[in-house]
């Protein structure tokens, strides 16, 4: 095998970001699995877990096409700190790979436990890849019931009116564990910034639905995104190539509108758009 070259400088591709991100979670896990002995836990992070973040990222890495050197940092951090994490449980392979990607000559074990580096963790890349797994696999069954062969793809992402009743119903059931769907319908009303809420009460429903089907880390990540500029619109942009390829080809004209667009109707023949919630942008497939 050969030795990994090193770039310190780290790209701000998404993947990479979002790969350093969740190896930072990994870390954070593992750890308190070490920490309370429960060897098996921090077996699945270590093997499982961190297995399926590396073969998301290859995907991503492969669609774009970019040269290896352009991902050599995410990589070698990722795979020396994988490394150090499964040396208690795999000493003496740990060692032996550890000597052929490292260039220090000293042993693993002076390398240490890893511990989380806080300013590696990025939400919005971990939002964005997200969001990008999820579209892949409504894709797949879109394609798979409908048996269409894609042309061209246009996805729609939600208005700016819609992500502020998203928000406000996400800070009521996680601020204020209130789940309940006609008080959350009141608040909403009350509020001028989301009043338009009363006349679209499948529409909350159906927000308030999508927030309480989502684990815990989720309905988390996404408060703290309250503050920061999260864009659909760039996310699924960035995964174009992914997204033609797991559609069938490679050759699919990808399409990315916002709800927000003017003269949006010359762009969505099916009305498409008005179904598009924060986080989960409708899909119009065409074969022509």
């Amino acid at each position: 095998m050969s030795r990994l070259q090193r770039n310190e400088a780290e790209t701000d591709e998404l993947e990479d970001r979002w790969l350093l991100s969740r190896l930072q979670r990994s870390i954070a896990g593992a750890t308190v699995s070490m920490d309370n002995l429960r060897v098996r836990e921090a077996v699945h992070i270590v093997i499982y877990l961190l297995d399926q973040d590396l073969r998301w990222y290859a995907k991503r890495v492969s669609a774009k096409k970019r040269e290896a050197s352009s991902t050599s940092y995410a990589l070698w951090t990722f795979l020396t700190t994988r490394i150090r994490m499964l040396a208690p449980i795999a000493p003496f392979i740990s060692e032996e790979v550890w000597e052929k990607i490292n260039d220090a000559p000293r042993s693993i074990i002076f390398a240490g436990w890893p511990v989380v580096e806080e300013d590696k963790e990025d939400i919005i890349a971990e939002e964005s890849e997200q969001l990008i797994m999820g579209l892949v696999l409504d894709l797949h069954k879109i394609v798979r019931l409908t048996g269409i062969n894609p042309r061209r793809i246009s996805f729609y992402v939600a208005a700016r009116w819609k992500s502020k009743i998203y928000n406000k119903i996400l800070a009521s059931v996680i601020l204020e564990s209130n789940t309940n769907f006609g008080d959350i319908m009141k608040q909403l009303i009350r509020d001028p910034q989301t009043s338009k809420a009363g006349s679209y009460s499948n529409l909350v429903r159906k927000m308030l639905e999508d927030i309480l089907s989502e684990p815990i880390e989720t309905r988390d990540r996404r408060l703290r995104l309250l503050d920061d500029n999260f864009d659909e619109k760039y996310s699924i942009e960035d995964a174009r190539g992914l997204l033609s390829l797991e559609s069938g080809n490679d050759q699919i004209e990808i399409l990315v509108y916002s709800e927000d667009d003017k003269d949006l109707s010359r762009y969505d023949p099916q009305s498409k758009a008005r179904l598009a919630r924060p986080f989960k942008p409708a899909i119009y497939i065409s074969d022509k």
